[in-house]
């Protein structure tokens, strides 16, 4: 239990970071340059986490609601993307 504690810190954490450094997260885990587990595995926080277990983090956070999911772009061209539920990605509606 406490792990998983320390590593949903860890994740909500890095992910408040990125996005407000102004990193686009994609709720895309196949998004080789953007999606979830390869940006996050990148945040000196979330080195030593696997691309599954990041993926399987995703999921169960957006469920809980400690992360959420933001659709941006034009209408053609639509990403979904993932923040916290207290920031928001420049030019998001």
């Amino acid at each position: 239990m406490v792990d998983r504690i320390a590593l949903d810190t860890s994740v909500v954490g890095a992910v408040r970071d990125l996005v407000t450094s102004g990193t686009r997260i994609a709720a895309d885990r196949n998004n080789p340059r953007s999606g979830f587990p390869n940006v996050l595995r990148k945040h000196e926080t979330c080195r030593e986490f696997s691309f599954k277990a990041l993926v399987a983090i995703q999921e169960r956070l957006v469920k809980e609601g400690r992360l959420v999911l933001t659709e941006m772009g034009p209408k053609s061209q639509r990403v979904i993307y993932v923040r916290t539920p207290d920031t928001r990605y420049p030019g998001e509606d």
